[in-house]
């Protein structure tokens, strides 16, 4: 695991040097979704839809206002940074969509076919996919139960079209939930590199962002048999 007192390009550097292909090992049936007769068939489209993606990187954090979805933004920008990779950031966070703020697309949506399968580029090299751009308004409320951020999760993975990517970057809303189990799910056959988990300094637990809830974190990535490639304080992030 990488010290969690290093730099974003230190970062940036070891995962562009450090993530090689790994088995895929099949998740914990336990954990997931019930079994239902599509599900088998929507990991194996996705599957075969994420052929054209090298890596598959998850961006978590214990709870929320660690600076996760701001880290996550700027792994996509200094990934992107290299001319020659092709980027995208896939913000899964459906109830509280902040990536297109973060990566200065607020106010996109009237110029946006109603389509989830319409990527917004920041860069020439870099996309960006949210619920965010299918509202009608930046402060729409979407309360979803369980199925159906489940669905829109799927649909992002399978309709989307990614193209060739090197990195596919997911931010992931605060917390163990949903949408984490169903990322990792709709994933298994197409592996997952693995997941950077960021963290404060904290060590108590009445630091809800704290090193403890990191350490759970990384329990769980193991539950999720996913590598967990490193975690990041939250003081490193202006680094």
């Amino acid at each position: 695991m990488f010290n969690a007192s290093i730099s974003l390009s230190s970062l940036t550097h070891s995962l562009t040097h450090s993530l090689t292909p790994q088995p895929s090992l099949p998740p914990p049936v336990s954990l997931f979704l019930p079994p239902s007769p599509s599900l088998p068939a929507a990991i194996e489209e996705i599957a075969e839809k994420m052929l054209t993606v090298k890596h598959k990187i998850l961006v978590l954090s214990g709870k929320g206002g660690v600076g996760k979805s701001t880290f996550s933004a700027h792994l996509a920008h200094a990934l992107a940074s290299d001319a020659t990779k092709e980027v995208a950031l896939l913000d899964v966070d459906i109830c509280g969509p902040s990536i297109p703020r973060i990566m200065g697309l607020e106010g996109e949506q009237d110029n946006l076919c109603v389509c989830v399968c319409v990527l917004q580029y920041v860069e020439d090299n870099l996309a960006v996919m949210s619920i965010g751009f299918l509202l009608s308004s930046p402060d729409d409320a979407v309360i979803w139960r369980g199925p159906k951020k489940n669905g829109m999760i799927k649909q992002f993975l399978r309709d989307v079209d990614w193209g060739e990517l090197d990195y596919l970057i997911v931010d992931t809303p605060p917390g163990t939930s949903d949408e984490h189990l169903s990322i990792v799910q709709y994933l298994s056959s197409a592996r997952i590199d693995g997941a950077v988990i960021i963290t404060t300094p904290q060590v108590t637990t009445g630091d809800y962002g704290s090193l403890e809830r990191t350490t759970r974190w990384v329990s769980m990535t193991g539950s999720l048999n996913q590598v967990c490639l490193g975690s990041l304080n939250q003081d490193c992030l202006g680094r």
